[in-house]
């Protein structure tokens, strides 16, 4: 009982997080295949684009909302572009996979073109900041 608490909890400050614009951080990683996505199906959406965790897809209501994404830290010292001052703007347009975010805690999987604009080649998973746009 006390884990649902947590996760309803969880939930509550993720949406409001969301809702109000206010920059929160997220593990983030990256995938290649752009089509089929669970917003838009077969249709293009373009290399600018992201999918969410479950944590934050909302049964789908984040569709095509914008993200600002910022690279925060990875592995090591050379892991951000722009020592972190890059940023991307992303289009959401999926659910990760559990392959894609592994992670329990919150996750977004980026465009490879839109990860490797904040994150040095050779990363794999780094800690971004996010921000509705």
């Amino acid at each position: 009982m006390g884990s649902l608490i947590r996760f309803v909890l969880m939930v509550i400050t993720v949406t409001s997080l969301i809702s109000f614009g206010s920059a929160f951080t997220a593990r983030a990683t990256y995938y290649t295949k752009y089509i089929p996505s669970s917003c838009y199906g077969n249709v293009d959406q373009g290399t600018m684009i992201a999918k969410i965790g479950e944590e934050f897809y909302r049964k789908g209501y984040e569709c095509g909302k914008k993200f600002y994404v910022r690279c925060v830290e990875g592995l090591n010292t050379t892991t951000c572009r722009g020592d972190g001052t890059n940023f991307v703007t992303v289009k959401i347009v999926g659910l990760c996979s559990s392959s894609e975010c592994p992670s329990s805690s919150f996750s977004i999987s980026l465009s490879k073109e839109a990860f490797n604009k904040i994150a040095y080649p050779g990363q794999r998973t780094i800690r971004a900041e996010l921000e509705v746009a």
